[in-house]
């Protein structure tokens, strides 16, 4: 919901204070995003069952251990995300 709020938000200042082209490159890159969006959300409810299954273990050293490979990989997932955004001109 505050994705489509931040869409439509986004699209009129642009479009009413860059232009065309500036509206035309939101509207290219809100699939990339919506879609980069849900591969984080998805690794975020896998990782939190995970731990979920763990903590209802009571077995604190595999929690431990659950958690940081699931914020190495969320890490991971995002820089690499970023990285890749941040390097087309």
């Amino acid at each position: 919901m505050l994705q489509q709020v931040y869409k439509i938000a986004d699209t009129f200042i642009v479009g009413r204070s860059l232009g065309e082209n500036a509206l035309a490159a939101v509207g290219g890159t809100y699939t990339l995003t919506t879609f980069l969006y849900s591969i984080i959300i998805g690794l975020c409810m896998g990782c939190g069952s995970l731990v979920s299954y763990c903590f209802g273990e009571i077995n604190e050293r595999r929690l431990k251990g659950c958690l940081n490979i699931s914020f190495l990989m969320i890490g991971a997932v995002k820089k690499r995300a970023i990285k890749k955004d941040c390097n087309h001109p």
